[in-house]
C-alpha cells in the first residue's frame, strides 16, 4: 500500500493514504463527483488522485493546501464536475491512471476502462465500444514507461474529504487567489493571473455552474478587463467543454 509524506507549516506531516483518496464521506462540496461509479476503483484499490510529494505549500488547513507560486505536482485523472467528451481525452485519463499505477495489471486496466468509457457509469457523454477501449489500453499499458501527464500549475488544492461547503471554498478561493493588484489600503494586494482564474473556473464548474466572466469577476474580486487580459486560449477551450458537459 503506497503512502506519501507533505510537509505543511514547517511543523506539520500530514501523510496521505491513496488507496483512501475518494473513501471519504462525499459532502455539497463533491455533489457532482458522487454521480461516478467509483466503486470498481476502490475495490482494486486503483489510485486517481496524488498530491505534490516535494512541492511544500505556503500554507495549508486541514481542508486545503496553498501554493503561492503554484505546483505541477497535483495530478488526478477526473475533474470532478467534467466527463470524457472525445476519445483524446479518455486516453488521457488512462494515461494518467496508468502512470498513478505503474504496476497494475492488464485486466484491471482494461475493466477500468471498459467501465470509464461507457456512459452509464457517468465518466463519459459517450460510450465507447470495446474494440476501440481494448485497443486504446493496450496502446497505453505497452508504451506507457517514460509517458508524463501534461499538468497544469495549480495554487489551491482542496483536499479530499473537505467539510467546507461550496460557499466556504468560493470564500477561500476569492481570499486566496483573488485582488485587484496594485496598493490596497496602503498594502500590496495579490494579483490575479491565469491560474487564479483556472482555480475559478473548477470551482464554477464543481458547482455545476455555467463559466462566464461575471462569475469570475465576482469570485475573484477583479474587474471583467483583468479576466479578459489573462484568459488564455487554453483557458478559454477549457471553458466551453466545462460547460458543453453541464448536466451531461
Amino acid at each position: 500500500m503506497s503512502s506519501i509524506d507533505i510537509k505543511g507549516d514547517n511543523t506539520d506531516i500530514i501523510k496521505y493514504n491513496y488507496y483512501n483518496i475518494g473513501k471519504q464521506t462525499l459532502n455539497d462540496a463533491h455533489k457532482n463527483e458522487l454521480k461516478m461509479d467509483l466503486r470498481y476503483i476502490h475495490r482494486h484499490k486503483i489510485i486517481y488522485e496524488e498530491y505534490p510529494w516535494s512541492d511544500v505549500p505556503d500554507f495549508q488547513t486541514p481542508d486545503y493546501m496553498y501554493f503561492k507560486n503554484g505546483t505541477r505536482q497535483y495530478v488526478r485523472a477526473f475533474n470532478p464536475g467534467a466527463k470524457i467528451y472525445n476519445t483524446k481525452n479518455f486516453m488521457s485519463v488512462m494515461g494518467i491512471i496508468k502512470y498513478l499505477n505503474p504496476n497494475i495489471e492488464y485486466d484491471i486496466f482494461y475493466r477500468c476502462g471498459r467501465i470509464i468509457a461507457d456512459k452509464r457509469n457517468n465518466f463519459a457523454i459517450f460510450t465507447m465500444n470495446k474494440d476501440k477501449v481494448d485497443k486504446i489500453c493496450k496502446q497505453i499499458y505497452d508504451t506507457s514507461d517514460d509517458w508524463q501527464p501534461e499538468i497544469k500549475i495549480r495554487k489551491l488544492i482542496f483536499k479530499s474529504g473537505t467539510k467546507l461547503t461550496l460557499k466556504e471554498k468560493q470564500q477561500v478561493i476569492g481570499s486566496l487567489c483573488g485582488g485587484l493588484g496594485g496598493v490596497v489600503s496602503g498594502q500590496n494586494a495579490r494579483k490575479v493571473d491565469s491560474t487564479d482564474i483556472y482555480e475559478a473556473m473548477l470551482e464554477l464548474n464543481d458547482r455545476n455552474e455555467k463559466i462566464t466572466n461575471a462569475k469570475l469577476v465576482e469570485m475573484l474580486n477583479v474587474t471583467k478587463r483583468t479576466i479578459q487580459r489573462n484568459k488564455t486560449e487554453e483557458l478559454k477551450n477549457e471553458i466551453l467543454i466545462l460547460n458543453s458537459n453541464l448536466n451531461m
